[in-house]
């Protein structure tokens, strides 16, 4: 098959596209089976309909081949090296001299546009162990965030989706954003108003996550709607929502095992036997 795909290339054109017409493939196959030179399958390969209905961009490509093959491959390297650096960008870490090789030649002789091959790259963007490279790593990092802040959760399949269409251009950050805030809305139905006007569900919440780190002795960074059912409950209007008291929230809070064990509930208790002392007279 490399010889095969060897003899494609030095007549200008690639094993894809061959195989992909039937009077191209039975063109090539008399021509390797009868030792063509590069000249004479040319010359038959400018007759055959398929030449004739074909752009001038892609003749123009396979005519230089054999007429200039200094500047053809001089083009091609320049188109490889600029492919290169697009596929880094784009987020593939390591392009594959296969792709590389039908990059170059749907660049130069199908004449696609850098937006037409950011697409075509896009979709090609491969995951290592859930991380990605170059602008679609900065993308994935972004929607994660976005869906934190939000209180949203997706699949690792809908994070690599959302990533390759941005990266490829038929989608953007700011639709996604759209539509994980919208999600959001949906989800925590009592905040809907300030969701969609642009606050993020942590900040709603950062008033229940302040009472329970401070009530059960837990570092803020360690609470949010995911992790404690506290401000969960709160936030999606187990406990009404919104109109849910702070002072109605921490009592709730306060019955949790955890708040005994803490500081703040020692002190407590030992202000209550005080005052209980104090009220029979023996402590002052």
């Amino acid at each position: 098959m490399a010889n095969v795909s060897e003899k494609a290339e030095s007549f200008g054109l690639s094993l894809r596209l061959i195989n992909s017409n039937k009077e191209l493939k039975n063109l090539f196959n008399k021509a390797v089976k009868g030792s063509w030179s590069a000249e004479r399958f040319q010359a038959s390969l400018k007759n055959t309909k398929w030449w004739r209905s074909q752009s001038q961009t892609l003749r123009e490509y396979v005519t230089l081949r054999y007429t200039d093959p200094g500047t053809w491959k001089q083009d091609r390297s320049n188109a490889a090296a600029e492919i290169k650096a697009m596929a880094t960008r784009v987020g593939i870490n390591t392009i594959s001299s296969g792709l590389l090789e039908d990059a170059v030649y749907n660049r130069l002789a199908l004449g696609w546009s850098d937006a037409r091959l950011q697409n075509w790259l896009g979709g090609r963007i491969q995951f290592a162990k859930g991380y990605a490279y170059g602008d679609a790593a900065e993308v994935w990092d972004n929607l994660h965030d976005l869906a934190y802040q939000m209180g949203m959760q997706y699949s690792d399949t809908w994070y690599r989706n959302a990533t390759r269409k941005i990266q490829a251009g038929t989608s953007t950050l700011a639709e996604h954003e759209a539509y994980i805030r919208k999600q959001s809305a949906a989800k925590f139905k009592n905040f809907g108003q300030q969701i969609r006007a642009g606050m993020s569900v942590q900040d709603l919440a950062a008033p229940y996550i302040q009472s329970v780190s401070r009530i059960l002795e837990i570092p803020e960074t360690d609470i949010d709607v995911f992790t404690n059912k506290y401000v969960y409950n709160a936030m999606q209007g187990g406990h009404a929502g919104q109109n849910f008291p702070l002072w109605d929230f921490e009592r709730i809070v306060r019955s949790d095992p955890l708040w005994r064990k803490t500081n703040n509930a020692r002190e407590s208790m030992m202000t209550t036997a005080r005052g209980v002392l104090k009220d029979f007279g023996l402590a002052y």
